[in-house]
């Protein structure tokens, strides 16, 4: 690794930081001994919950089950029900989770992209 480093130093003006423990809003963790690197998102994850008020919301095992069906049938009908959907911010809340399950959380992918 020095080496690269080294041959970077000749090159361009750059400082060693060390190891990296934080990129684009992920925690790094590396166990050298072990060979391991852990990428978490957990500030990012609690930030949503809290941007879209949903402390409250149950917490589940499965993001979700396959076999839902999502038509437009469930889209708001009346001029009321239009209205407060006016005030939730749905195309953030899918774009925020769309960031997380690229960068650390596959898992997600299925249902942030049927909901999408």
């Amino acid at each position: 690794m020095a080496g690269v480093k080294d041959t970077l130093w000749k090159y361009f003006n750059i400082i060693d930081l060390g190891l990296v423990k934080w990129l684009l809003g992920i925690c790094i963790k590396q166990d050298r001994p072990n060979c391991t690197i852990a990428l978490l998102q957990t500030a990012y994850i609690d930030s949503i919950v809290t941007r879209f008020n949903l402390q409250d919301d149950f917490k589940v095992k499965t993001p979700m089950d396959m076999n839902t069906i999502l038509s437009k049938a469930l889209s708001p009908t009346s001029d009321k029900e239009k209205h407060q959907m006016k005030n939730i911010l749905y195309l953030h809340a899918i774009g925020s989770l769309m960031y997380m399950s690229i960068a650390t959380h596959p898992d997600i992918t299925y249902a942030v992209s049927h909901l999408g």
